[in-house]
């Protein structure tokens, strides 16, 4: 097999789960045993182990050796931030000959135990739920054709030009003749498209994907996290946390460098930028149960992708109307603004918003109820309308 020739992957998912003790950066806080005995019970994982540094020469040998022995062709690392060593992980796929794409990082240092050392047991929980998102995203990876480009479909596209219309840096043009909606196709150029992903989310006609953030590979993330939250205790809130890769998300990180007290009741989601999150993917995961989902984007002057923020917050105050609409109260979605050099605000804004979630209880979806003959169903009523505002939109 040629090396780095990001081969076709089996029907049937071989994913395996590294995880890395850190010195003592992770194991001090988090339990890596039961997070491993965790992985061993999730669908398509066949092989699961534990390293000292898997950033180490050991450790990479360790890693290539398994690929080899087990027949993995996915690969989940659950160590520091993939800001510090993705490529080199991506650079031992390529040399198993498998394609870079085919691994996710779950953050286990930085955005967990650094962030929840006063909360152990909550902490454990959060570690097993990190490693179960990471493995649902890879179920559903296949090989990218390119990067984290913007991918049209032109059997769906129908050239109503919305695309064009949100993309900053005029990489989408139109085949065909534009006077004639049904002739006319969208095509995007691999050399000015930046990734942002606004195209994606905007796309009525769904004829738009971008990988590996793909709508599947987050609704799998979400899913995960959702029922990760639901089998703890119902007391704690289930809260998703969407953070953008070049802002918030980067101060999410420095909060965990500087081992800032965050509550342990959320689960971070990783975007190219805020504005590629979908309105499905919110509905989604309130459908699903989640209780509040916070969006932290960065601030529009500061935004990596000129002002592609400010996308996000028309999109978001469409769908609090929306919510409202269904009978949700809509302080259950929030945006916060946060730059890559501000973890305490970071901090600040997810601790508000958990407060405000705490304040309001479960999402009515799942709320239990006793009905006459003793039987539990779910109830759509009891949404709290007086609490205090969180985070601004």
């Amino acid at each position: 097999m040629e090396k780095g020739s990001a081969v076709e992957t089996r029907d049937d998912p071989r994913i395996g789960v590294f995880l890395c003790r850190c010195g003592a950066g992770i194991a001090n806080v988090i339990d890596l045993e039961e997070v491993a005995n965790h992985a061993k019970t999730l669908l398509h994982v066949v092989s699961v182990h534990i390293h000292p540094f898997l950033c180490s020469l050991e450790g990479s040998r360790d890693i290539l050796k398994t690929i080899e022995d087990n027949a993995i062709d996915r690969l989940v690392v659950g160590a520091c931030s993939p800001r510090l060593y993705q490529k080199e992980f991506e650079m031992l796929l390529y040399a198993a000959g498998l394609g870079r794409d085919m691994l996710e990082m779950a953050n286990l240092r930085e955005q967990c135990a650094a962030i929840h050392w006063k909360y152990p047991t909550s902490a454990l929980i959060k570690a097993k739920d990190q490693i179960a998102m990471a493995v649902a995203k890879m179920a559903t990876m296949q090989p990218a054709r390119i990067g984290a480009q913007a991918i049209i479909d032109e059997r769906f596209c129908d050239g109503c030009g919305i695309c064009a219309r949100v993309c900053r840096s005029r990489a989408i043009e139109f085949m065909g003749d534009r006077k004639r909606r049904e002739g006319s196709k969208a095509v995007v150029s691999p050399d000015l498209c930046n990734g942002c992903g606004s195209c994606v989310a905007a796309c009525p006609a769904r004829a738009i994907e971008q990988f590996p953030s793909s709508g599947e590979h987050i609704l799998a993330q979400i899913g995960a996290a959702v029922q990760g939250g639901h089998d703890k205790d119902s007391s704690a809130p289930t809260i998703i946390v969407f953070t953008c890769q070049r802002c918030s998300y980067m101060a999410a990180d420095l909060a965990g460098m500087k081992r800032l007290d965050i509550k342990p009741h959320f689960r971070l989601i990783r975007s190219p930028c805020s504005a590629r999150v979908e309105s499905e993917w919110v509905l989604r995961a309130f459908s699903k149960g989640a209780d509040g989902i916070l969006i932290v984007a960065g601030r529009s002057e500061r935004c990596h992708f000129e002002s592609d923020s400010s996308k996000t917050r028309k999109r978001i105050a469409l769908l609090r109307g929306i919510l409202r609409e269904l009978g949700f109260n809509e302080k259950r979605l929030m945006v916060s603004w946060v730059n890559s050099d501000e973890p305490e605000r970071f901090q600040e804004e997810v601790t508000r918003f958990i407060d405000l979630i705490v304040e309001l209880g479960p999402n009515p979806l799942r709320v239990p109820v006793s009905v006459g003959n003793g039987e539990l169903v779910f109830s759509r009523t009891g949404e709290r309308n007086d609490v205090p505002n969180g985070p601004e939109i």
